[in-house]
């Protein structure tokens, strides 16, 4: 089966032309699809301490307002964006039958018409750049057929959408950022790594977890020899330090807290019977994760390491049923658990050997 999907790929690539043109042009539908669900099911206005247009304006509830990339660009594009074309796309947008309709629906604002337009535009991108991110991510850890890469870049969105029920407006970069971050970091582009770290510290906190994976994976032996790995690990400290400086300094009048708690009512959902589609998936997982644990790419073991934290942090401060919150995690379980179903289908795929762990 895996072989057929390869070969497919591969012949269908060759009839088009190039494999490039063959993947953009699936990706982008794909994306565009998923889009439409996230579109479909936003819940951007659903917590009162979240609003869209709060949180864009920087108005909202700490720790949500903390969140800056996002807001922080729908304004850059907004600044950069000559008046009368701003002014001619809104005044045409808010008088089409179909955007009344929608934001009316959703619960959104006509008077944030270009703020959700920007926003749906970088978020439609996002998940477009998360294609070719884990793919970037699957062709440095294994190796395999072209096709392989791609085939398991296309059908992982359609594994998205179960997050999307409760959704923030800066959870596709989220996933976006921290796919790339670890493409960029098994693949020692320290320059690149340390830009889309600095990016996706701006857009969630809980980015810092990524420098857990380096300081794991990097770590040298002898311990002080390697001074490139010291420079690299202070500067990630330095990034993450002077971002959430700033963003205490930005949003310290905002109401709300660092924190939100949710313990009790998590406690009472936990001791609650499950149904048996929840329990059936979790197994599944669970076994695809840990088929062959020792032949799995390291890196992508030490950054599996990220889902303990997060729930340790979830069950106190997340709402119940938010998986959305293990973003960050989904594209290592993701290739782990693809792994296995490649060897599960007689596919060949492997570790590659020319991984190195020196930065």
């Amino acid at each position: 089966m895996l072989e057929w999907l390869e070969r497919t790929w591969v012949c269908c690539s060759e009839l088009r032309g190039v494999r490039r043109v063959a993947f953009f042009v699936s990706a982008a539908l794909l994306s565009f699809v998923v889009f439409a669900i996230l579109i479909n099911i936003n819940t951007s206005n659903y917590n009162e301490r979240a609003k869209f247009s709060e949180m864009v304006y920087g108005e909202a509830y700490r720790p949500y307002v903390k969140r800056m990339l996002m807001p922080g660009s729908i304004q850059l594009v907004r600044k950069v964006l000559p008046d009368r074309l701003e002014d001619s796309v809104t005044a045409w947008g808010v008088e089409q039958p179909f955007f009344k309709w929608l934001f009316a629906e959703r619960g959104w604002e006509l008077e944030f018409f270009m703020d959700y337009l920007i926003f749906a535009i970088l978020a439609y991108l996002c998940i477009l750049g998360y294609t070719y991110a884990i793919r970037y991510l699957a062709a440095a850890v294994l190796r395999a057929n072209a096709g392989f890469f791609s085939w398991i870049a296309l059908l992982s969105l359609f594994l998205l959408p179960p997050f999307f029920p409760f959704n923030y407006i800066y959870d596709m970069p989220a996933l976006f950022l921290t796919t790339l971050a670890l493409a960029l970091l098994a693949r020692r582009k320290w320059v690149a790594y340390l830009l889309v770290y600095g990016l996706a510290c701006m857009n969630k906190e809980t980015t810092v977890l990524l420098t857990a994976v380096f300081a794991l994976y990097y770590f040298p032996r002898p311990l002080f020899k390697n001074v490139r790995y010291w420079m690299l690990l202070v500067l990630q400290g330095l990034i993450f330090i002077g971002i959430q400086v700033l963003v205490l300094v930005l949003f310290r009048d905002n109401p709300g807290g660092h924190t939100e708690n949710y313990l009790l009512p998590h406690l009472r959902q936990l001791l609650r019977a499950y149904s048996f589609s929840k329990a059936f998936t979790t197994v599944a997982v669970l076994l695809l994760v840990f088929n062959r644990w020792g032949e799995k790419p390291l890196v992508l073991r030490y950054a599996s390491l990220m889902f303990i934290p997060l729930y340790v942090l979830f069950v106190p401060y997340g709402y119940m049923g938010e998986i959305r919150v293990f973003y960050e995690v989904f594209p290592v379980v993701l290739l782990l658990a693809a792994q296995s179903v490649a060897h599960l289908l007689g596919g060949e795929v492997t570790v590659r050997e020319d991984l190195q762990r020196a930065v």
